[in-house]
């Protein structure tokens, strides 16, 4: 699958044909109640470094286009987490704001029923 759907080519690439197989291969050590977790991550770490091996030998083949796009998106992400941190500081504000104005309201509250008035 790439991109939400079948892609012959990428599973005639040789790597995937290679995890295909160590994967059919695996078997893992029996330990009490289960199977040897430590087994397990090594299996799953190694499947990751192939795969990641097999990301990074595609993306080398799509070029500068793809460089640009990428880093493009890095910046705009880059840029939507500053205003990410600008409205939670704002927020953070309202928040102090909004504490002071229920405090002051509470105390006129107060001051009125003294006087037999209600809010």
């Amino acid at each position: 699958m790439w991109n939400g759907g079948h892609n012959p080519q990428l599973e005639n690439i040789a790597d995937i044909q290679e995890i295909k197989a160590y994967l059919r291969d695996i078997t893992f050590g029996r330990k009490f109640l289960g199977c040897d977790l430590d087994e397990v991550e090594t299996c799953l770490t190694e499947v990751s470094r192939r795969y990641d091996k097999i990301i990074a030998s595609l993306l080398s083949r799509q070029g500068p286009d793809l460089q640009a796009r990428l880093e493009q998106q890095a910046q705009e992400i880059a840029a939507l987490k500053e205003k990410n941190l600008w409205f939670e500081q704002a927020n953070a504000a309202l928040w102090v704001e909004n504490a002071q104005l229920s405090q002051e309201n509470m105390a006129m509250c107060a001051a009125l029923a003294q006087g037999g008035y209600y809010c």
